[in-house]
């Protein structure tokens, strides 16, 4: 830093002497810090207080804090995963220097390093620090150079990224709209940033449920990458690494794990083994899997990302605590219930720490643990917990999120563990409508749905009607799934205990023999 203030003319040995008799002087103390290959330095206060002073009384305090902005608006790195031990370094330093407004030149300088601090923020999950900088970035920028200016618009898709990592969707897909609508104008349809908002736009809709708009989107947008970027640039690779995550939200699991198999090739060999884009693909074929019911394939690469997730983000990244909450996940449908409890008190703790609240990851947690619980028999603690994340998840994402719908069925499924058939019937009867209308009536969680309301017609003794809605579930889930999924094996299973209960045994035996 001391020799980018230095200049050009002179050498960094130079520059050492001249540190060294300041430090020789307690102008400067020296600070080695873990990340750092060389010594930072920190000014006395009473030399900081007499220097300004000085410049002040010159009339040279513009042009000195603004030669500070420039040099750490050049220093301050991108805030790609590479970068964050300089960024470490320097950002003391850049938070500083964007405090002095009387610098010359600040309108210009200042917006372009706060976006760094901004991106350097954001990648590392800091969403809420990175939100304080951006909107500071975006008023100077708008007051300078207008709202149509590219500078401001780009300032302005930082932003909504920025929302959509807070679980702010609503406000993100506004600015999202906005901000695709002026590049449209500005910069054409087909340039690589109106393609772009294209993206965000089109993740934002599946963060709110709505995968059909989004893969329309995101099939429009990877076409695009395609031809005008290639098949291996970053920003194509992300486009089909999206696309794969709303097939999977949409049940298609097989069509899901191929591309994200695809990707993972793509990103190992352009990006490398530790980028976190790599990783969390590895992440996302692991929950394909667990989807597939392949629990001890999903559980294996899970550990496998936990550990690079905690060497590459930190263990308060919320990739790494999202990893955490699938393996918990993962545990539980091995039947590892108290180990999943652990792992689910662990993670609620952090995403209240780290995200907030009232964040839609920090309420799935609370969900999560909620389901835990009824796993162990805890129906009471888990009736609770249950209807404080629906009504979060009512007031922050609305009744037809699939989130909340999830919910819904929890609390049915723990009314149903308490006895309360009519009232678990009623709100089943609710969820089943809701999946068909939001998921598609293939969808996996529509057919579990099917299956929950057939098992309390069952124990209403309504075989009739148990029987239809099982049949249906188990032709469902070997046509979707396939016959060796555990689903598909419990359906099965469900169906021969139903045609028992009816007498009807030679059908059961066949049921049983059939696979």
């Amino acid at each position: 830093m001391l020799s980018a203030a230095a200049g050009k003319g002179f050498e960094d040995d130079e520059v050492r002497v001249a540190a060294g008799r300041l430090v020789d002087y307690s102008f400067l103390q020296a600070q080695i810090k873990r990340e750092a290959t060389r010594p930072t330095y920190q000014e006395h206060r009473l030399v900081q207080l007499a220097t300004r002073q000085a410049l002040t009384k010159a009339s040279q305090n513009g042009k000195f804090s603004g030669n500070a902005i420039r040099i750490m608006k050049n220093l301050f790195p991108s805030g790609s995963h590479e970068t964050w031990s300089s960024c470490r370094v320097y950002l003391p330093h850049a938070l500083k220097s964007i405090q002095w407004k009387e610098a010359d030149g600040y309108e210009d300088l200042a917006p372009k390093l706060l976006l760094k601090i901004g991106r350097y923020y954001w990648e590392e999950g800091r969403s809420n620090e990175a939100e304080q900088v951006q909107l500071q970035a975006l008023d100077l920028r708008k007051s300078v150079l207008g709202e149509k200016h590219p500078d401001t618009i780009n300032t302005m898709a930082c932003l909504a990224s920025t929302w959509w990592q807070q679980g702010r969707s609503s406000e993100a897909e506004q600015l999202d709209l906005q901000v695709l609508d002026l590049r449209k104008s500005v910069l054409g349809e087909k340039h690589p940033d109106t393609i772009i908002s294209m993206a965000n736009l089109a993740v934002t809709w599946w963060k709110q449920g709505r995968s059909s708009e989004a893969e329309k989107l995101q099939l429009q947008v990877l076409d695009l990458q395609k031809s005008l970027l290639g098949e291996k640039h970053p920003d194509t690779i992300r486009a089909m690494a999206s696309l794969a995550s709303t097939w999977w939200q949409q049940g298609r699991s097989s069509e899901a794990e191929q591309l994200y198999l695809q990707v993972l090739d793509l990103r190992k060999s352009v990006l490398g083994d530790k980028h976190p884009n790599t990783i969390n693909t590895m992440a996302c074929l692991a929950l394909t899997w667990w989807q597939q019911g392949r629990y001890s394939e999903a559980e294996k690469l899970y550990l496998q990302v936990l550990d690079l997730q905690k060497s590459v983000l930190g263990e308060k990244h919320p990739n790494t605590i999202n990893t955490m909450a699938s393996l918990a996940l993962t545990w539980l449908d091995q039947g590892r219930s108290s180990e999943a409890e652990q792992l689910h008190l662990q993670v609620l703790d952090l995403q209240k720490s780290v995200l907030g609240e009232k964040h839609p990851d920090t309420i799935r947690a609370m969900a999560n643990l909620a389901s835990t619980w009824c796993q162990q028999g805890r129906s009471s603690e888990a009736e609770q917990l249950q209807l404080q994340a629906l009504d979060l998840q009512m007031s922050v994402l609305g009744e037809e999120h699939p989130d909340t719908i999830s919910s819904m069925a929890s609390l049915a499924s723990t009314w149903w563990q308490q006895g309360r058939y009519s009232e678990a019937e009623k709100l089943q009867l609710q969820v089943l409508d809701l999946q068909k209308s939001v998921l598609g009536e293939k969808h996996p969680d529509t057919i579990t749905a099917m299956a929950n309301l057939a098992a309390t017609y069952r124990k209403q003794q309504r075989y009739d009607e148990a029987v239809k809605l099982e049949f249906d579930v188990l032709n469902l889930r070997r046509d979707i799934l396939g016959d060796e999924h555990p689903n598909t094996i419990m359906a099965r299973e469900n169906l021969t205990a139903t045609y028992k209960k009816q007498g009807r045994y030679e059908e059961a035996k066949g049921l049983e023999l059939l696979f």
